[in-house]
């Protein structure tokens, strides 16, 4: 709730410190109807606290100031949370919610991890992450240079969407981070970040050397399951499939094998 209140407190002094500009206005009506909620939902703050923020947020933004921008971000925010609640299933509304939920992890996922079993050690993947994403920077520059003599539009879209995928990159890989193979009562759930989702009765795991087995490892595989009963596994955008038998790249194989014991 103090990370609610925190956004609240900085859109409400840019309100009232700018009420003259129109871009400040808008950001921070943005801030007042769309990151409250989005992180009071993230931080699984109870339904009313996170409806409350959304509809006090609405009408604090329009008080605030009355100019069209304002009103423009109301429609469009009210128009997403309609579309991700109404058809959440719809290739659209997982992909905005694949999308949000790597924004989020870029304000919350440098906080400390749960203890878990984690998975992105093992073959060094935030190394790879971090080398992607500075080499995107890096390369943006000449890039955007280079195209801003022919067509200037361009080269800021192209520029854009180079750091925003550089983001993209580090939100993956924060998201990764706080993954990991965990046991409630009877149940393994595994979150392999933002790609891989599945509980798993632990009665059903049978561990092997090596298999034919749907791949959910973040590179080369050390692990294998059988399982007793088929399983379903939700992938990125919402993507669900069937399969008898994972593998999976996890830190601590020995804590693994003890955690299913």
């Amino acid at each position: 709730m103090v990370v609610v209140l925190g956004v609240w407190a900085i859109a409400g002094a840019a309100v009232l410190t700018h009420p003259d500009k129109d871009v400040i206005a808008g950001a921070a009506a943005f801030d007042f109807v769309v990151t409250a909620s989005l992180v009071a939902h993230l931080l699984r703050l109870p339904r009313w606290a996170t409806t409350t923020t959304f509809i006090v947020g609405m009408v604090l933004a329009k008080l605030a100031v009355s100019h069209a921008l304002v009103l423009g971000v109301i429609v469009e925010a009210c128009a997403l949370i309609s579309l991700v609640i109404r058809k959440r299933h719809s290739v659209i509304a997982r992909l905005l919610a694949t999308e949000l939920r790597i924004l989020a992890m870029l304000v919350v996922g440098w906080r400390k991890p749960a203890p878990a079993i984690t998975v992105h050690k093992t073959n060094g993947w935030s190394l790879y992450a971090g080398v992607f994403a500075f080499l995107i920077a890096v390369e943006t520059v000449p890039v955007h240079i280079a195209i801003s003599t022919v067509a200037p539009t361009i080269a800021w879209i192209a520029s854009a969407l180079s750091l925003y995928s550089a983001l993209w990159v580090v939100g993956d890989a924060l998201a990764l981070r706080h993954g990991g193979l965990r046991r409630r009562g009877d149940l393994l759930e595994i979150t392999i970040g933002l790609r891989h989702r599945a509980s798993i009765p632990v009665s059903d795991i049978v561990l092997v050397s090596r298999c034919e087995a749907t791949s959910l490892a973040v590179g080369e595989p050390n692990v294998w399951f059988r399982l007793r009963t088929p399983v379903t596994v939700e992938s990125m955008l919402g993507r669900r499939r069937t399969t008898s038998a994972l593998a999976l790249s996890v830190d601590d194989r020995d804590g693994l094998a003890a955690l299913i014991r």
